[in-house]
């Protein structure tokens, strides 16, 4: 709130409300009114300013979708299949520029952060999820008796009580482990219960492991919170990362996409922090510190970042 003291608008709004004081003076309550109207507009706009979910597109669903029975998850609807009387799947999904929390039975959480699809299926020997597309964050509560399993592309993550993040973008898998302790499998076999895994790796609080299509082994190191979970309060952190993956992280975030005109951009390093949901916003930065310059795609409207004359 301090720091919206000097905003252009609550300033306005305060010497409007001295005004009316007096002329009002005769009728305090009018007075009381207009402070109160003051204070509201006030934490609106803090609201506003600040609350990531508002970085949705317009129209978008603020809340996770849970699947409806017989309706396919492909239409953007949710679906929950009845597999017996003691296991089911559900579904649940959040938009572009989306976040959402679910609470589920066993008293654990799933935060989904933007477009995520997870299915979900519980019984009672096993919690498991299979993260279908983007990331989320899940806060598992302990129960020895039945393992919380989250499966992603080929690998496996397994967890009594901790809370990590799974992330699954092109060609790799990401996890963060932030409390507890955590077993990653990279599986070789389509029925992941019965296969035996081709290498496993036990993750501390602190660290973070990379599992990549194209590499053998898993790559570990100390995780750095602030890229890991940033998106949770709508913000993404880049050290020296590739352009590309950059223009890939946010176009997660955003109905409007950024695109490389120009092959050689995409090894450019990009280091900064960015509000989610806002690709002009992130292409004019560029255009600042880098030797990029861009345009519209007339087709789809997409931002095309191309090199700027003189730097091919």
């Amino acid at each position: 709130m301090s720091e919206l003291g000097e905003d252009s608008e609550i300033v306005k709004m305060r010497l409007e409300a001295l005004a009316l004081e007096r002329d009002t003076a005769s009728r305090p309550w009018l007075m009381s009114a207009a402070a109160g109207i003051v204070l509201f507009l006030a934490v609106g706009l803090a609201a506003l300013s600040f609350w990531p979910e508002w970085n949705a597109e317009p129209g978008e669903p603020q809340i996770a979708v849970a699947d409806q029975t017989g309706v396919d998850i492909a239409n953007g609807q949710s679906v929950q299949r009845e597999l017996g009387p003691d296991r089911f799947v559900q579904s649940y999904r959040s938009a572009i520029g989306q976040r959402s929390k679910i609470d589920l039975p066993d008293g654990s959480t799933i935060e989904l952060n933007t477009d995520t699809v997870v299915e979900v299926a519980y019984t009672p020997q096993r919690r498991e999820f299979r993260l279908l597309r983007g990331e989320a964050l899940f806060d598992v509560e302990r129960d020895p008796s039945r393992p919380f399993v989250v499966n992603a592309d080929d690998d496996r993550v397994i967890a009594l009580g901790t809370v990590f993040s799974v992330l699954k973008r092109s060609g790799e898998v990401v996890v963060s482990l932030i409390e507890g302790e955590i077993q990653v499998d990279r599986m070789a076999d389509a029925d992941r219960n019965a296969g035996r895994p081709v290498r496993s790796a036990r993750l501390e609080a602190g660290q973070q492991l990379v599992s990549t299509n194209d590499r053998e082994g898993f790559q570990v190191s100390a995780l750095d919170r602030d890229r890991a979970l940033g998106w949770r309060t709508g913000r993404l952190v880049f050290d020296g990362d590739r352009l590309g993956d950059v223009v890939e992280d946010l176009n997660r975030y955003t109905v409007r996409k950024l695109s490389i005109g120009d092959p050689a951009l995409a090894d450019m390093r990009v280091s900064g922090t960015f509000r989610t949901g806002s690709a002009e916003v992130f292409a004019k930065a560029l255009v600042v510190v880098l030797p990029v310059t861009t345009s519209v795609d007339p087709a789809n409207g997409s931002i095309v970042l191309q090199a700027a004359p003189g730097n091919p």
